[in-house]
């Protein structure tokens, strides 16, 4: 039988929708009919691609949706009912392991699933322990973006900055100050900001008051497609990511896959990906754990804002961490390619 993929998402903007549509957007190109539903109340605007495809649970129920497929993915923990009314069906079922939003409620539904998918082999662990789940049950998956050709213009002092739904416990406002700070200490330095819908407006109106500094040389930009925020990370000198968690990676292999080195924690499981000196700088972090399987880095902003400079001085080492970065990028491609391919044969 031919497989049928359903997605089960939020649909929120939130990094684990930007995964859904990651998988959502590999299976069509493997020749796997995909569809996508979105629990909850969905945003009307995340991906332009498939705004108007995904099907809300306020038009179709999720047990007429479930039967015309094969497999099933959630990108969060679904209630047991959903789990089992599915297998009931004949459908294998899997669940995107996000390591930052997992309660202890969540034991049974991940034991009850038939596999568990786990971007990082850090979370994998921390889950399997907890739960004491069987090793079997776990498929590690190695997500990736298409990598892009790293022929294209490079500002040399640009910095690329992306909130991050992790960072949303405390908030943008603390790197506000320091990114100032920066940019009044260098003038030559500019910065590009792409901000999420998971801040309120209060915090997108104090970003874009950096204008005031010169607008050639702070942007911002408001929730922008995914093709439009890789293209103003190809044109970055450097990313920087300083999320206090991260399951998924979207920001940094966002980042390789189109050249351009991240600067970030040294904390699992961003160092998974992320090499200090080969496509990143890695800023050392003391790791504090919180619930269940999210870790969290306890270090100030500083110590990671007041290093910018000294990268984006030293031209001869970006020059070898952006090949590096697509090396690493095309390198992910053939394992989540591989770890794709499992999954569908398990």
């Amino acid at each position: 039988m031919t497989d049928r993929l359903g997605i089960v998402t939020q649909y929120n903007g939130s990094d684990a929708t930007q995964a859904a549509i990651l998988l959502a957007d590999h299976a069509q190109l493997s020749g796997v009919p995909v569809s996508c539903f979105a629990v909850g109340t969905p945003n009307r605007f995340v991906d332009s691609r498939w705004d108007s495809r995904i099907i809300v649970e306020s038009k179709q129920h999720f047990t007429d949706w479930a039967q015309r497929h094969t497999r099933i993915l959630w990108t969060h923990v679904p209630n047991p009912g959903e789990v089992l009314f599915a297998q009931e069906l004949g459908v294998q079922t899997a669940i995107l392991l996000e390591g930052s939003h997992l309660d202890p409620d969540d034991g049974e539904s991940l034991r009850e699933v038939d596999k568990l998918l786990s971007i990082n082999r850090f979370v994998g662990r921390l889950v399997q322990d907890y739960w004491n789940i069987p090793k079997k049950s776990f498929v590690y998956m190695t997500f990736a973006f298409p990598t892009v050709p790293a022929s294209r213009s490079i500002s040399s002092r640009r910095i690329f900055w992306a909130t991050h739904t992790s960072q949303a416990e405390y908030t943008p406002i603390i790197i506000f100050d320091l990114l100032r700070e920066l940019l009044e200490q260098d003038e030559s330095i500019e910065l590009v900001v792409s901000y999420s819908a998971c801040f309120d407006n209060k915090a997108y109106r104090k970003f874009r008051s950096l204008r005031a500094l010169g607008e050639s040389r702070v942007r911002v930009f408001r929730r922008p497609e995914r093709t439009f925020q890789r293209r103003l990370m190809s044109e970055a000198t450097l990313t920087l990511s300083p999320a206090l968690s991260d399951s998924f990676g979207i920001v940094g292999l966002s980042s390789l896959s189109v050249g351009t080195p991240v600067l970030s924690w040294n904390a699992k499981p961003q160092n998974e990906y992320l090499s200090n000196g080969v496509n990143s700088v890695l800023v050392s972090a003391s790791m504090e754990r919180r619930g269940l399987a999210a870790i969290f880095v306890r270090r100030e902003m500083q110590d990671l804002i007041k290093v910018v400079s000294d990268v984006l001085k030293n031209e001869t080492q970006l020059c070898k961490m952006r090949k590096c970065a697509i090396d690493t990028s095309r390198e992910r491609e053939k394992q989540f390619a591989a770890g794709w391919e499992k999954w569908l044969k398990s």
